[in-house]
């Protein structure tokens, strides 16, 4: 389950840094250039002046149409307008503010996306601190799969989804051969997803990638049907969590071998919730009143990876562990002791995993740009979330899965050619889930008309092999194989 904030929080970083940028005489005086990468959308490959500053503004018009109907939604369509925003300046003080805000013209639901913020100061030729919110490189296998467990994410469309930074102070010293970098925050900002709302007794979403708890189950040998309340806690009571987190990397120069490890300590960047209920049973049936309360868990994290790289070549073997941890619930008692809640809290379950990626490109005959692909396996071995009460006793399990993918082998490709002189982009994506027997094809074109306008048409396919929907495990692909789409769109840089 996936909640979004709007509002104030968020609010108190933006304001400063969007100043700087009105301030600086130079904002906007940068042209760019269209680039893509291996990613389910394009990205923006920007030409960096002397001064070591870009800024750049893009807006896209996107509209997608999905094929078949889902259970508890009828939309088809969503038809959007996405504004992002990007300026950076590297000297001596350093300053970045990347930002998006997403309005979905249909039903009426905006969002605000605040990917990266910070100021910063270069002490010297190898050491830099950084304070705001900042992406980095904790760990590749965690790009290259959009876990989400180093860093928070935007999960609006999980197949495109916005990659956030953490929120803190930085502590930055790169060398030709060792790299150390320390971080330390009393701030937290989760994993956004989309918004969510009561509906009749159930947890709603406009979108259609919205993951809903379960509305039924056995209950005391009942079949019972669940009712939904959202109670939503203060903001500063979610985002007052402290987080601390080190990597260290050797290499042998610009190519050869290369090892990391990377460790944190710090919540969990998906909210998990509590829940209590009070069950009606009559002759027939029965029924439970669930109130939630989105709360924080936590985690231990180590990676290490060890690569090699030359040129445009590179291998990496990723080996992860999360221990997490989620605080028991405490109930409120009456004036005789007794019991007034009886909470139970959602507790994601340790895990081990491993990644291996193998990047390259290929020179192909009639195409000038080779063409750049990779290849990737990924097994985590974890069990599913498990439901505790206030004396550590498994009670339930409201939402079991933890990530869209565990064990699942990925492709991608990327071309760029030319045809009557303009360029174009085509991206390929394959993702075969093995546990869940899932399938994922993706392709996106981008023709780019010049340095300020291109046009965008793809498609996303989700599908499973074997029997009927029914008997499918439970997970991602069961949940959305109706969410076939395809998608096309006009994209502006200022």
């Amino acid at each position: 389950m996936s909640f979004i904030y709007r509002g104030t929080s968020l609010s108190l970083w933006v304001v400063p840094f969007i100043l700087i940028s009105l301030c600086s005489d130079s904002f906007g005086s940068e042209r760019v250039q269209l680039n893509g990468n291996s990613s389910s959308a394009p990205s923006i490959n920007l030409k960096i002046n002397p001064e070591n500053f870009f800024s750049i503004q893009t807006l896209q018009l996107e509209s997608h149409q999905y094929l078949s109907p889902m259970d508890g939604t009828d939309i088809l369509r969503d038809d959007f307008f996405l504004f992002q925003s990007s300026y950076k300046r590297e000297t001596t003080f350093r300053r970045k503010l990347d930002f998006a805000a997403l309005q979905h013209t249909l039903f009426k639901d905006s969002s605000f996306y605040l990917n990266e913020a910070y100021l910063g100061y270069q002490m010297s030729s190898s050491l830099n601190i950084d304070i705001g919110r900042k992406k980095q490189f904790w760990a590749l296998f965690d790009s290259d799969w959009h876990l989400g467990l180093w860093e928070p994410q935007s999960n609006w469309d999980p197949l495109r989804p916005f990659e956030q930074g953490l929120t803190g102070i930085f502590l930055n010293f790169e060398t030709e051969f060792f790299d150390l970098h320390l971080f330390g925050s009393p701030l937290f900002i989760p994993t956004l997803g989309p918004e969510i709302a009561e509906k009749e007794g159930a947890l709603v979403s406009q979108s259609r990638w919205h993951r809903s708890p379960i509305t039924s189950g056995a209950v005391l040998d009942r079949e019972t049907r669940f009712y939904y309340s959202l109670e939503i806690p203060k903001i500063t009571e979610l985002a007052q969590q402290n987080s601390q987190a080190i990597k260290t990397t050797f290499r042998l120069g610009n190519s050869g071998f290369w090892t990391s490890f990377a460790f944190s300590e710090k919540p969990l960047n998906p909210l998990t919730v509590k829940y209590d209920y009070n069950l009606t049973v009559s002759p027939g049936s029965s029924q439970a009143e669930i109130n939630v309360v989105p709360t924080v868990s936590f985690h231990k994290l180590q990676t290490i990876e060890l690569g090699w790289k030359k040129a445009a070549s590179q291998i990496y073997l990723s080996l992860f562990k999360d221990e997490t941890y989620s605080p028991l619930p405490m109930n409120a008692l009456d004036l005789q002791g007794e019991k007034k809640t009886d909470w139970l809290q959602q507790s994601p379950q340790d895990l081990l995993g491993t990644s291996f990626t193998w990047r390259d490109q290929l020179s192909v005959v009639f195409l000038d740009i080779p063409v750049k692909f990779s290849l990737s396996l990924l097994s985590i071995e974890n069990k599913p979330n498990k439901d505790f009460n206030d004396q550590g006793e498994e009670k339930g399990q409201l939402l079991p899965d933890r990530f869209n993918w565990k064990k699942a082998i990925q492709s991608q490709i990327l071309a760029q050619y030319k045809i009557n002189n303009l360029p174009i982009q085509t991206q390929f994506r394959f993702l075969r889930e093995i546990n869940q027997r899932g399938i994922l094809v993706s392709l996106h074109n981008q023709l780019i008309y010049n340095e300020q306008l291109s046009f965008q048409v793809g498609m996303d396919i989700l599908g499973n092999e074997g029997p009927e929907n029914d008997q499918l495990p439970s997970g991602f692909f069961k949940q959305f194989r109706t969410n076939d789409r395809i998608h096309g769109g006009i994209r502006y840089v200022f």
